[in-house]
């Protein structure tokens, strides 16, 4: 062996000493040998300098290797330890093996302690193995955890915005429906414009969760990511401040992506202004791009992470930085590390969220004084970038009187919607469950031009309700509605793509165009 190793004996006899010296340098080639017979010395060499191998004399007038072999297993646990003995005694070996000796060599048979000193090396290396191994298992045991706990609570904040969303389209509808009867001058006006106020906020908030648990409605495209970033960039030294440094180092020549380029602007957004608040005394912010392959030893650093072509968007900041606490908390909706008031936990969250339903998946670094790393990794996508242009703005204009079959299992916002639609002229016909809807059909008393229907229902889904229906009634209209998202209802209502489509919570105005686009649409 070529490696130096750091022997340690422990023995009263010089002779004794040497003797055990020369046999272990017979198989070793380079070796230090330090010699102590007191528990003081043998105590000050381990909290020193760990040794690589102890060969200790089981007997000693003032120590002993039974002693000795426990102080080593609570100070230096990796370190094998041989024990040699004077005399054969079965017992003191059993006893020797029990207590955690490596193995023992009796001194009438001085030669096989080269032997046993190779075994005690290969069984540390074991050893050092078993350690790492069992480390390893434990931190993705640790990452398995914490993503199935972002999972879940993923799934709890799309549920709680589902019914947020129910009870924000009745509080805007009545909203809405109330200022339509008041006059221009009415006192109450300005009440109803703060409950408005905070209800579109509340639905903002609700946004933010949808995308955190990855049921946001989106509309990918292929992109070039360094100018999108260099579109967003002037937006973003502004919100940052005047005393935080603004960075972009492009890739040449870089991938694209496949995104929804919103997303991906809330996304930089985001990261910047928690760098900013990162930075209250002013700082720098590093954004980055560049084309990287993700290998095997990445993947098994990151279960779940598919290997491959991926585009990388960093964004740096050399702030306060953060404990590792933190940083395992750190995508959970809520968890802030700001003070009360000052955030609502929902903003790295939010970046999660976006970042998994668009493919990609996050990593950060950070330390306390270091600043933080946030890296965004992508998926190449192939093909040439998509100009997102605007869409074209068409001017209100009430629709033609439909009569108008409303599938809702809850009461508050069936009470509403119907309101509503009977505000912008419609016909209503009235259904409390899917099966309600379809004994009206079944009567023939409806003749309705449109099915409006929830799509998350009690015994029956919006989709095997159509699907009834379109056998009753060939040809008939459908609209979907939900407080989930399309991404959503797609996957539990078993929906095909592209299917009409309003989610809650929705206006008179946008209710009406949907009815339109439905009503016109192939």
């Amino acid at each position: 062996m070529d490696e130096l190793l750091h022997i340690l004996l422990v023995e009263d006899l010089p002779a004794d000493a040497e003797l055990a010296r020369r046999e272990v340098l017979k198989t070793l080639n380079s070796c230090t040998f330090a010699c102590v017979e007191t528990r003081e010395d043998y105590l000050a060499a381990l909290k020193s300098s760990p040794p690589d191998l102890i060969i200790s004399d089981y007997r000693m007038p003032r120590f002993d290797g039974l002693t000795a072999l426990r102080l080593a297993l609570e100070h230096a646990p990796l370190t094998p330890v041989i024990i040699l003995t004077g005399a054969m005694n079965e017992d003191t070996a059993v006893e020797c093996m029990k207590a955690g000796a490596t193995d023992y060599v009796i001194k009438e048979h001085i030669k096989r302690l080269g032997h046993a000193v190779l075994h005690a090396l290969e069984e540390k290396k074991l050893r050092r193995e078993r350690r790492a191994a069992k480390a390893e298992n434990e931190r993705l045991q640790q990452q398995l955890l914490q993503s199935q706990k972002i999972e879940s609570l993923g799934r709890l904040a799309g549920g709680v915005a589902h019914d947020f969303n129910n009870m924000l389209t009745v509080i805007l509808g009545n909203v809405d429906l109330i200022k339509r009867e008041l006059s221009a001058d009415h006192p109450l006006l300005m009440r109803l414009g703060e409950i408005e106020k905070a209800a579109v906020q509340s639905r903002a908030l609700t946004r933010q969760l949808l995308a955190f648990s990855r049921k946001e409605v989106i509309e990918p495209r292929t992109i070039d990511l360094n100018e999108l970033i260099s579109a967003t960039r002037n937006t973003i030294a502004r919100l940052a401040g005047e005393d935080i440094g603004l960075t972009f180092r492009p890739w040449e020549d870089l991938w694209h992506i496949r995104a929804d380029p919103s997303q991906v602007d809330r996304v930089l957004v985001n990261l910047a202004l928690n760098s900013r608040d990162a930075m209250p005394g002013g700082g720098n912010i590093l954004i980055e791009t560049a084309n990287v392959f993700l290998d095997d030893d990445f993947c098994r650093d990151h279960p779940g992470t598919t290997g491959g072509e991926y585009v990388l968007l960093s964004v740096s900041d050399d702030g306060a930085g953060m404990e590792r606490e933190a940083l395992d908390h750190l995508f959970e909706p809520f968890f802030t590390t700001k003070e009360v008031g000052k955030g609502t936990g929902l903003g790295l969250a939010t970046v999660y969220g976006i970042v998994r339903q668009n493919r990609g998946l996050l990593d950060v670094e950070s330390e306390p004084g270091r600043g933080t790393r946030v890296k965004v990794y992508m998926p190449k996508e192939e093909g040439e970038a998509e100009l997102q242009g605007k869409e074209e703005e068409r001017p209100f204009a009430p629709p033609r009187s439909h009569r108008i079959l409303l599938v809702e299992d809850n009461e508050m916002v069936r009470t509403m919607v119907a309101t509503m639609l009977e505000a912008l002229g419609h016909s209503v016909v009235i259904a409390d469950t899917p099966f309600a809807a379809l004994a009206l059909c079944e009567e023939g008393k409806t003749g309705i031009d449109l099915l409006l229907t929830d799509v998350v229902m009690p015994g029956m889904s919006g989709k095997e309700l159509r699907d009834r229906v379109a056998t009753l009634m060939p040809g008939v209209k459908v609209l979907f509605m939900s407080g989930y998202t399309a991404d959503i209802v797609i996957a539990r209502g078993g929906l095909e793509e592209h299917v009409r489509f309003i989610q809650k919570p929705f206006s008179p105005e946008i209710l009406a165009g949907k009815i339109t686009e439905t009503m016109e649409g192939e």
